[in-house]
């Protein structure tokens, strides 16, 4: 199969990229809502970086307190009702609902990789811009024409 340039790097980025965005809507889509509180705000030391996150707690079953670390420099005052979203099967595995809680981590794994494949289709001496790809079945799997 013969396939322009532009269109192998756009299906390149389909592939590489909408793995990422769709573990993280499967993540939404199975995960519970709650409301939880601010317990206290919580800092850890590594070197000279000093990381700041709230503390937020919430009852999954009612009887017992789940208590999870928000994102990186997320603070929230104490006693602050938040909504919580988790997972069923394993409580601990919560974060604030929030965008930069929810995906933050996703659009900058997702940044790092558009940038990897659009510095390659961008260089003129990677890929050359008239070039035409041919998809094989056998080694080599991808021949520049």
């Amino acid at each position: 199969m013969i396939i322009k340039r532009r269109n192998f790097f756009l299906i390149l980025i389909l592939i590489v990229v909408m793995p990422i965005i769709a573990a993280k809507l499967t993540w939404i889509n199975s995960a519970v809502r709650t409301k939880g509180v601010t317990a206290f705000e919580g800092m850890d030391i590594a070197g000279q970086l000093q990381r700041h996150y709230s503390v937020i707690m919430f009852s999954a079953t009612g009887r017992d307190t789940v208590f999870f670390n928000s994102s990186d420099n997320e603070l929230f005052e104490p006693g602050q009702s938040l909504s919580v979203l988790y997972q069923p099967a394993n409580p601990t595995d919560a974060r604030v609902n929030t965008f930069s809680s929810l995906w933050m981590d996703t659009v900058i794994y997702s940044s790092l990789f558009f940038l990897f494949i659009a510095i390659v289709f961008l260089h003129p001496e990677i890929i050359p811009y008239q070039s035409k790809i041919q998809l094989m079945r056998r080694r080599p799997f991808i021949q520049l024409i």
